[in-house]
């Protein structure tokens, strides 16, 4: 089986026929298909799990396979997912405006089945590398234009042109409730240079010194004046209008002049977005650092801890020992002098006229005194051992005997 089967095809076809064919077939070839009616239909499917490829229809109801295209290499999250257009129609431009959209091939609906299978395939080839899976704050919204007149049949028909493109749009009537919906949800205010109870520039004038005071995201395009009334133009800019449309334009023209002051917008919108993951992901590396910082300082410090608390213990077992040793040692001198006195005077005793029974206790008990001395040495040196370990007799600097310390500790030991 081919490595491109079971890749994921989104197909955005608004003729039921079409799709349904289109959709057997390249099932038929191995692939996951699924279909939308509408490029509004399929930007709202694109907020969930990316397919491999897109395959779209030039000529859908409301936006148009171009701006689809648009909208795709606008997001994050889409702009290398490889796009593959479908249009019926023989104008040579159409290809032009659809490449120049960001379609990444342009295929003939009358091209044979198989052309277009492989066109799929090479650009299912070519894959795509950044997409992102997740991220919510990367999903599509439609741009939100804002749409004022005082005329509703003029609201109505600047309404429709602009959803045709696929915006959200909200139609006011009056200049206050304009101002009182001009908000960071605003990406484009559209409204007449003048009307019957309108005035556009005063309104274009107020709408501009609130988005500075407030630091406001959105745009203004005023209708009125063109290019053959210089004057009025540059009033219109100056009043704080971003672009210009003339009246008689057709609605084409306003739509061109809204895409690119939306484009603008939302490429900012964008690029904050992707200054503030990138952010967001370096101050998550310098908190790990820290952590590992902090972590390795904490064992640091608990290892200093244990080591104190094993000094400390040293120290307090040496000062018990001390003590021990020097309780010891007076009533040890105590014994050690009797007992050299009462030896001394049992063989002066021996060396008298004594009783044969007189003589074998005393030569018993004389035995039974140096098998005392003996024990008493073996306590002195013990006593010696301890106090030698608890370093009471340690100067500031002294010669060290090896073997002796090695025989104290082995003395120890035992």
């Amino acid at each position: 089986m081919s490595p491109h089967q079971h890749a994921k095809v989104l197909v955005v076809e608004d003729s039921e026929t079409q799709a349904l064919a289109l959709r057997g077939r390249l099932e038929a070839e191995g692939y996951t298909v699924q279909t939308v009616t509408s490029a509004e239909a399929a930007l709202e499917r694109l907020n969930g799990p990316l397919p491999d490829l897109v395959v779209a229809d030039f000529h859908l109801p409301g936006m148009d396979g171009r701006e689809l295209s648009r909208q795709l290499r606008l997001n994050r999250r889409t702009r290398t997912l490889p796009l593959l257009m479908l249009t019926s129609a023989r104008e040579q431009d159409l290809e032009r405006q659809g490449l120049e959209s960001g379609a990444d091939a342009y295929v003939s609906k009358s091209a044979d089945m198989d052309v277009m299978l492989a066109r799929l395939r090479a650009l299912l080839r070519r894959g795509r590398t950044a997409a992102s899976e997740g991220g919510s704050d990367t999903d599509f919204r439609p741009a939100r234009i804002m749409v004022v007149h005082d005329s509703p049949t003029q609201r109505l028909k600047l309404g429709a042109a602009l959803a045709q493109a696929g915006y959200e749009v909200r139609e006011v009537a009056n200049a206050e409730v304009a101002l009182a919906a001009a908000n960071d949800q605003i990406d484009c205010i559209v409204m007449p240079a003048s009307g019957a109870a309108l005035d556009g520039l005063d309104l274009c004038r107020r709408l501009d010194r609130r988005r500075e005071r407030m630091a406001l995201p959105f745009q203004i395009v005023l209708i009125g004046p063109g290019a053959s009334d210089p004057h009025a133009l540059a009033a219109a800019f100056d009043a704080g209008a971003d672009d210009v449309t003339a009246s008689t334009d057709e609605d084409e023209v306003l739509r061109m002049r809204v895409r690119a002051l939306v484009r603008r917008r939302l490429l900012a919108e964008e690029t904050r977005r992707s200054e503030e993951a990138d952010a967001r992901a370096a101050a998550a590396d310098e908190l790990a650092r820290a952590n590992a910082e902090l972590e390795a300082a904490n064992q640091q410090l608990r290892q200093a801890q244990a080591q104190l608390v094993q000094s400390a213990k040293m120290a307090s077992l040496g000062e018990l020992v001390a003590g021990i040793a020097h309780e010891i040692n007076n009533p040890l001198a105590f014994i050690l002098g009797h007992q050299n006195t009462v030896e001394r005077l049992t063989g002066q005793l021996a060396g008298g006229d004594l009783a044969e029974a007189d003589r074998a206790a005393l030569s018993k008990a004389t035995d039974r005194l140096g098998a005392m001395r003996m024990g008493l040495q073996r306590i002195q040196s013990l006593v010696l051992n301890l106090r030698k370990f608890s370093r009471l007799d340690e100067a500031d600097s002294q010669n060290l005997d090896v073997p002796d310390a090695i025989e104290t500790v082995l003395a120890l030991l035992a």
